[in-house]
């Protein structure tokens, strides 16, 4: 990365960091220069002391000691508050950057966030976390480096005073210029060892991170308890050993062949150093010999000199890893700022009692991102208030297409969705999104207590959570429970019920229930529970769903009988509509459909 992009990236990084954290870059900064500085102090006050002592000048000696050791003593204090305050903030940081990313997650466009190059950017920065560093090793490394620099800055300054000073005499022209061509050798040396070697290092971090990922999933599988049953019953426990060995094998193998090769270039650069500071002390002690510098300036310079040849070398490994780490921590800058939705409108929805809403499909056509075939085409479509209305089709007809495009989870590629004669994107998505109760084939419940699933807040109306929960057939389960509608779902946060796939529908469906939305929609909403559940579901439907507009999704062609209305899908478009009755006397899709399911009823 080149040192622009990083000057950028660095500058994103923080400001994303700032938003929680503002006081971050002072103790970088103050923290960082003050580590760089601090050995400084006792390299300069060491040599005045040991000058003070060779001309047994006793208190001037006692006066440099007092302010060697006030001065660190006070330094050193405000470095460590800096640098403890640094730590706090960095541990902090990775929670601070994923809050601000699943805010993000939220208030982005649903087609956006649901793209495969987002999760992937998302993931990428994950693993390269778990393998590389996260936001406090980013900040630690920000911390060592900007010292790493404040020492370089030391070292130049004593650096030149001693070529200065020794420049004085024409007989030590000759070596002046001889040291300084050496330190331009050895800089240029390291720096095309290092260079070669942050290559090598990021070809490995590269291997790496995707083998730890592959590695961190055999590991999450192993100990998923809803795997437990199959790997015990098909003796998996061989295959999973086997694959993760042969990942660590891989892990251990790039490691490896990087450790190899680093060990070959860092023996290099040990050799040029050691080779380096030979001349510095020939030099320094050359310099003491002509008279140039006093004994005392020894320690001075030849530890400036050597400090500043290390720091040199650790500058640079230090901004190869920032600079790595920035190709996927930046994922979450560009993330967190990438464009919120926007096709938020600003019209409040009207609040009825008599649920008087009305939607219509006027030419809508649609197509997921960067693909040509449209999902759906040309729907007209109106839903009239209180209809029980299904929608049937084979697998990947469009079905739950539809659903989200009514629920604003996309928007149309071609033509609009009106509710009450007005274009749904005019609408506050909000207040608009309020009047949809869904349960999605693939719903999601949480490890959190019940009443707080079901209510979609810790702020739960007991009684009528109680009431929904009665209604699908689950209040006498659930107060059999420990702590009753408090338990807690699953085991992953700790003690909790494991439930089973049809508790876990009635559940979701009881969530539906609570929000008391005018519209309610279910995406085969009875799939996992059992016929006679199944049965009292539908038997009750009018009952569950009230004076409410009801769309269902179905493959079972039994839970048609009980709708007003019936839609059938086929590649996208709508091919028939009418009654169940009226459907059967067509020779069309939805005839057979129930005819390949009602033979093995008879």
């Amino acid at each position: 990365m080149k040192l622009k992009d990083t000057w950028i990236y660095t500058k994103k990084f923080y400001q994303m960091v700032q938003k929680d954290h503002p006081r971050i870059l002072i103790y970088v900064i103050i923290g960082g220069i003050l580590k760089g500085f601090i050995p400084y102090i006792s390299l300069y006050y060491s040599s005045r002391i040991l000058d003070f002592l060779l001309r047994s000048d006793i208190e001037a000696a006692k006066t440099q000691i007092m302010i060697l050791l006030l001065a660190t003593f006070l330094l050193s204090c405000i470095e460590k508050a800096c640098y403890q305050g640094m730590v706090v903030i960095a541990d902090a940081s990775d929670y601070t950057v994923w809050k601000q990313t699943a805010h993000k997650a939220y208030i982005m466009e649903y087609e956006e966030f649901e793209k495969t190059e987002t999760m992937d950017k998302i993931r990428r920065a994950k693993n390269g976390s778990n393998g590389s560093g996260g936001i406090a090793s980013q900040i630690d490394s920000s911390y060592t480096l900007v010292g790493n620099f404040s020492s370089i800055v030391c070292s130049l300054i004593f650096t030149i005073q001693l070529l200065i000073q020794s420049s004085y005499s024409s007989n030590f022209l000759f070596y002046t210029l001889l040291l300084f061509i050496a330190f331009i050798l050895f800089m240029a040396i390291e720096n095309i060892m290092q260079n070669r070697l942050a290559k090598i290092e990021v070809t490995m971090q590269h291997d790496n991170e995707h083998m730890n990922s592959l590695s961190n999933y055999i590991i999450s599988s192993a100990l998923n308890v809803q795997n437990g049953k199959d790997i015990r019953l098909y003796r998996m426990k061989e295959l999973i050993n086997h694959w993760y060995f042969v990942f660590n094998k891989k892990i251990n193998r790039v490691f490896k062949k990087y450790a190899n090769t680093a060990g070959k270039y860092y023996g290099i650069i040990a050799f040029f150093m050691q080779l380096f500071t030979a001349f510095v002390y020939i030099y320094v002690g050359l310099s003491v010999l002509e008279g140039n510098i006093s004994i005392g300036d020894v320690l001075l310079y030849t530890g400036s000199i050597t400090r500043m040849s290390t720091t040199f070398n650790e500058a640079i490994s230090g901004y190869n890893q920032l600079a790595y780490r920035f190709e996927y921590l930046g994922n979450f800058e560009e993330f967190i700022n990438s464009k919120n939705m926007h096709y938020d409108g600003t019209l409040p929805i009207e609040k009825r009692d008599d649920y008087q809403y009305e939607f219509e499909f006027k030419n809508v056509s649609f197509k997921y991102p960067d693909t040509e075939d449209y999902v759906l085409k040309n729907i007209n479509l109106k839903l009239k208030v209180n209809q029980r209305l299904a929608i049937v089709g084979q697998n990947g007809a469009g079905k739950t297409t539809l659903i989200k495009l009514l629920c604003r989870l996309y928007e149309p590629s071609a033509g609009e969705i009106l509710l009450n004669g007005i274009n749904i994107e005019k609408y506050d998505y909000k207040e608009y999104t309020d009047i949809f109760s869904v349960v999605f084939q693939d719903f999601k419940l949480f490890p959190l207590p019940l009443d707080e699933n079901i209510a979609g807040s810790s702020d739960v109306d007991e009684n009528k959570c109680l009431e929904v929960l009665e209604r699908v057939s689950m209040k006498e389960k659930v107060l059999s429970w420990p702590n009753r509608q408090h338990t807690r779902l699953y085991k992953d946060l700790g003690d909790g019920v494991n439930i089973s796939g049809g508790e876990a529908q009635k559940i979701a469906i009881a969530r539906a229930l609570y929000k008391d939305a005018p519209f309610v929609i279910m995406d085969e909403p009875t799939a996992a529970l059992d016929p006679l559940a199944e049965a009292e579901i539908y038997e009750n439907l009018n009952q569950l769903v009230d004076n409410k507009t009801a769309i269902f999704i179905s493959h079972r062609m039994s839970s048609c009988k009980f709708c007003d209305e019936i839609i059938v899908f086929e590649n996208g478009e709508i091919i028939q509509k009418g009654t169940h009755e009226s459907l059967l006397e067509e020779d069309g899709l939805y005839q057979q459909l129930w005819n390949a399911q009602a033979q093995y009823y008879v």
